[in-house]
């Protein structure tokens, strides 16, 4: 069972967002756990991973560095845990 209620509480900005900036991701969890970020092109292929992060029970905000290799482009920034999964969209200007 995915235990993130992502629906109408997940929001990433700034987005679209600048080469070597951050972004923003603000969700509700219910539980405590780490999760691994990762950076995946268009096409599902995963080109960088990021430290993993710890989230707490309730509200979170992660900030996640935009990679300097990514190029212009549509993004997808993947949380995976071992109840929190899920997928935000990230435009890079």
């Amino acid at each position: 069972m995915n235990e993130l209620n992502t629906e109408n509480t997940a929001f990433i900005y700034p987005n679209p967002a600048e080469l070597n900036s951050t972004v923003t991701i603000r969700f509700d969890s219910k539980s405590k756990e780490t999760l691994q970020v990762e950076w995946l092109s268009i096409d599902g292929r995963m080109f960088l991973t990021n430290q993993p992060v710890e989230v707490d029970p309730g509200t979170n905000e992660l900030h996640i560095p935009v990679p300097a290799i990514a190029g212009h482009g549509l993004y997808f920034v993947r949380f995976q845990g071992a109840k929190n999964n899920f997928i935000q969209r990230v435009v890079i200007n």
